[in-house]
């Protein structure tokens, strides 16, 4: 059924857009539905909203929504409300939080210029509309904090979805059946539609192209800290079995919780409020414990070790205000929040304060994980591997954690700072998706958004949606062009490619309007004055230029200084280089060579101009005494490196970085390393090095990868979950095999590296298969029959697999040098 049909309307509460804050308001609309017999057994009920809502069926949560997307997408959810309804008097009750189209906040959504709900549903012969039958009123007892009041030591505000909720002004019972909405409006159009005119509404609604984000029951798991009554053992036992604790009056008390990993939720608060009068209870959510900026000369700035240290440390963040009424209360701030742990700050008036419970619903990507490592342990023979099982083993729960705090209606750079979707960021995540489930469903909703956020210039938005124009990252364009090839190698869809190719081209011909001659490199972009020329965060603020600002930061000072940086060209280069493999694989032969030309134009003008014989490394740019890891792993990914110099370029960019003044890569960065580190052939022999920024994390107890390695903002950075990849195509060496359920399933395990790997991975074309590898002996099983094609040394072993049947082999008989 197509939606909407002609009965539904964009609704909205009258005269409310004028007394609204210029940020946000919440907006309620009720409606009652009468079934004479029992419900139907299915009943589908679609809805959207401008901008978020919560839908409830007789008081139980039945949708939260839409889905983020963007006006020529804007989604709407389905979902079936029979389970919900009963025989007799139903009620219909949504909750939306609308954004202002003329603020900047929660930079991750859009809105237009209309705010409005709509939504149908049909319940046996009887059609419910969203229509000025709507009962509606603006919910008076949230105000959105505003940004002037954030703490700009923590960064600049994106998400701006913090609460200061009166309960004493709240609707009570207003998802009953039986409240009394007599005082209440009828809902009014708003649409920018009309009559007999071509205009059509700004919002193109189309169904959710995911699933529905689970909300999970939880509870936290222990109190750290307390000040004053009631004690530490009081507040466990509330948080284990719900033992209510008492807060007496006039009194001020601080508890901090914690749960035993990062993670994302909605906040439940159940009170009861003695007497007339109310309390204050604020919330905290924490990613971790840090350095006091606050104490009497003590550091302005973050400071941050050892992330459980709640002994000295102190905690930083937004905060959520609950005012208590008289009686029950209930309070769950609309959108969900990141933490590790929680500080509740209560503070009574004349009369105690009772707390009957504190929980929360987890909320993440429900990802089917079709890839598990089940166990590893090191060899005992070699001693320089004796804690590398161990270490794989948390490598690989940390990363699992990290990823998933960072996937929920878009892959997310960060879940608590900021939440937006930014293209390099975005292309990490896919792979590493890729590398664990066959579902593919949200990163094709991200190529898409990034594809429809095409400018005039042919770059796209280096974040996306955002619902305001942004400072452009003209670079991160050429990490989509990665992402299409990589869904391409993976899935082997052509028609994907086909659909996206032109939207490739337009990014590669703006990069080649950028080649400054004679140089024949990749020069300063366009409108200097909106874009910004990052390329990593690197440590010590080696990469920052004061007089360009903010745009002078995470960008290589030769940018600046020499009008051209060398990574920029051979970044350039390697997009043409994957963008010449899309076109070869929809027939457009020509278009390829034409890419590789321009490749290898801009390989040869790197090393003419950038390329410096004497200690065998690249620089940052022509001219440029500045030298960077950066360079030096792009220039073996590009091709600019020769094959008999990237082991050696590769040893000295990570091993000798220092003698070589050459500036790190952060974590942002790190997986390019691993990459050329195995194009080079000396994966095995840099491993330690590379890996040593994640073994300092967990030194830290950090139970989420960090944004970087030295003080950084943010302690759960999607980007920085690379060990999953390795795990997965370097340890394992499960490598990608594309779409084909025919083609062969190709394993190259890096056994010198383990002594024995246990785990399910992710092949091609649907199919898993089980890797047991211990005591010299390697057992494969697959999920269906295939062909697996086994890589060890100079070995190659073609294994036919009937399904479910393992097949088993001597390590020791294969040569593996």
């Amino acid at each position: 059924m197509s939606f909407p049909p002609a009965g539904a309307q964009w609704i909205w509460a009258p005269n409310v857009e004028n007394m609204a804050e210029p940020t946000a308001y919440f907006v309620f609309f009720r409606k009652l539905l009468v079934l004479d017999g029992p419900p139907p057994p299915s009943c589908v009920l679609r809805i959207s909203a401008d901008t978020r809502y919560r839908l409830f069926v007789n008081g139980v949560r039945a949708s939260f929504g839409p889905c983020k997307s963007y006006p020529a997408r804007w989604y709407y959810e389905s979902v079936d409300i029979a389970p919900f309804l009963k025989t007799g008097v139903n009620v219909l009750a949504v909750r939306v939080l609308r954004l202002s189209p003329e603020s900047s906040s929660a930079t991750s959504m859009m809105r237009t210029s209309k705010p409005g709900m709509i939504l149908h549903c049909k319940v046996g012969d009887m059609d419910i509309y969203s229509d000025e039958s709507w009962k509606t009123r603006r919910d008076e007892s949230v105000r959105l904090v505003p940004n002037s009041e954030w703490d700009f030591r923590l960064g600049p505000p994106f998400v701006s979805l913090w609460e200061r909720a009166d309960g004493r002004l709240a609707a009570q019972h207003w998802l009953d059946a039986d409240f009394d909405d007599a005082e209440w409006s009828n809902a009014v159009p708003s649409t920018m539609a009309a009559k007999m005119s071509p205009v059509l509404d700004s919002r193109k609604l189309s169904p959710r192209p995911i699933p529905d984000l689970p909300e999970i029951p939880s509870t936290f798991d222990g109190a750290v800290r307390c000040s004053g009554e009631p004690s530490k053992s009081d507040w466990k036992g509330l948080l284990a079995s719900n033992t209510p604790v008492r807060v007496r009056s006039q009194s001020t008390v601080t508890v901090d919780i914690e749960s035993k990993e990062l993670t994302t939720g909605f906040l439940e608060l159940c009170l009861n409020q003695d007497g007339d009068d109310s309390a204050t209870i604020t919330i905290l959510a924490s990613e971790c414990y840090e350095g006091n900026m606050d104490q009497p000369g003590g550091s302005r700035s973050r400071s941050k070790g050892d992330r459980a240290d709640s002994q000295s440390g102190e905690f930083y963040g937004p905060t959520d205000t609950y005012l208590s009424r008289p009686g029950e209360n209930y309070y769950e701030p609309f959108w969900w929040r990141t933490f590790r742990y929680l500080r509740l700050t209560i503070q009574t008036a004349s009369s105690p304060l009772t707390i009957t419970s504190i929980r929360y619903r987890a909320t993440h990507y429900p990802l089917l994980l079709s890839t598990t490592l089940t166990s590893t342990s090191s060899p005992e023979s070699s001693p320089s591997t004796t804690q590398q099982q161990p270490l794989l083993r948390r490598l690989w729960r940390v990363s699992l954690t990290t990823l998933r705090n960072c996937m929920h209606e878009t892959y997310e750079d960060c879940p608590y700072y900021e939440q937006n979707q930014f293209a390099m960021d975005a292309r990490l995540q896919m792979l590493f998706t890729y590398a664990l489930s066959h579902d593919d469903r949200l990163a094709r909703k991200t190529l898409h958004e990034f594809h429809a956020s095409r400018r005039d210039d042919g770059l796209l938005e280096a974040q996306f949606p955002a619902p305001c124009r942004m400072t452009a990252i003209p670079a991160f364009s050429l990490y989509w062009v990665l992402m299409v090839h990589d869904h391409a190698v993976h899935y082997g869809d052509a028609g994907l490619v086909r659909r996206y190719l032109g939207t490739v081209d337009g990014i590669l011909e703006h990069f080649a309007r950028l080649v400054v001659e004679p140089l024949g490199l990749a020069g300063r972009f366009e409108h200097a004055e909106e874009s910004w020329a990052f390329v990593d965060w690197v440590a010590g603020g080696k990469w920052t230029t004061p007089a360009e600002g903010f745009k002078g930061m995470g960008v290589p000072p030769a940018y600046f200084g020499c009008g051209a940086a060398t990574v920029h060209s051979l970044l350039y280069a390697v997009a043409l280089l994957r963008a010449a493999e899309l076109a070869e694989c929809v027939g457009r032969v020509g278009v390829a060579e034409e890419y590789r030309a321009r490749a290898d134009a801009l390989n040869a003008a790197v090393r003419r101009h950038c390329f410096d014989a004497e200690t065998g490394l690249f620089t940052d740019g022509p001219g440029s005494a500045d030298r960077s890891q950066h360079a030096q792993v792009l220039a073996v990914l590009s091709g600019a490196a020769r094959e008999d110099e990237a082991a050696a370029l590769m040893r000295r960019a990570v091993l000798d970085g220092e003698r070589y003044g050459l500036v790190r890569t952060s974590l942002a960065m790190a997986f390019y390393v691993f990459r050329a580190a195995s194009l080079a052939g000396v994966y095995e022999e840099l491993w330690a090095e590379m890996i040593r920024p994640w073994e300092v994390m967990l030194d830290q107890n950090l139970t989420t990868w960090a944004e970087f390695e030295t003080n950084p903002r943010s302690d759960c950075h999607g980007w920085s979950a690379t060990p999953i990849y390795e795990i997965v195509r370097e340890i394992a060496g499960v490598k990608v095999s594309g779409g084909d359920i025919h083609a062969p399933v190709v394993i190259q395990p890096r056994v010198k590296m383990v002594g024995a790997l246990k785990g399910a991975f992710v092949a091609g074309g649907g199919r898993v298969l089980d890797i047991s590898c211990s005591d010299g002996t390697l057992r494969l099983t697959g999920s269906t029959n295939m062909v697996v094609e086994l890589r060890l040394g100079k070995e190659r072993n073609r294994l036919e697999l009937a399904k479910g049947v393992p097949i088993q082999m001597s390590l020791e008989v294969l040569d593996m040098d």
